[in-house]
């Protein structure tokens, strides 16, 4: 039928929710060069280059760049991912 299966070991698990992800849909974080799922994962528009980040690195850089300051966002914003 043309489509290629995915074997089990095309698959690599998401370091954030382990679950097991297709090459396509992974990505590595530019800062702690792990592996993500395309959910687990964001792309961080904030620079003149994009890069891809985990959560727990974008907050991380987030802090150190005082973006969260600039983007008006409080400790107390509810992010989306967390519900």
């Amino acid at each position: 039928d043309g489509q290629k299966k995915i074997e089990s070991s095309d698959l690599q698990n998401c370091r954030y929710c382990d679950k097991p992800t297709c090459v396509t849909c992974t990505r590595q974080c530019e800062q702690c060069e792990r592996w993500f799922c395309t959910f687990c994962s964001k792309v961080d528009y904030a620079d003149v280059v994009e890069r891809i980040l985990c959560f727990e690195c974008d907050e991380e850089v987030a802090r150190s760049d005082g973006r969260r300051d600039i983007a008006g966002c409080d400790d107390d914003d509810v992010d989306m991912m967390d519900l």
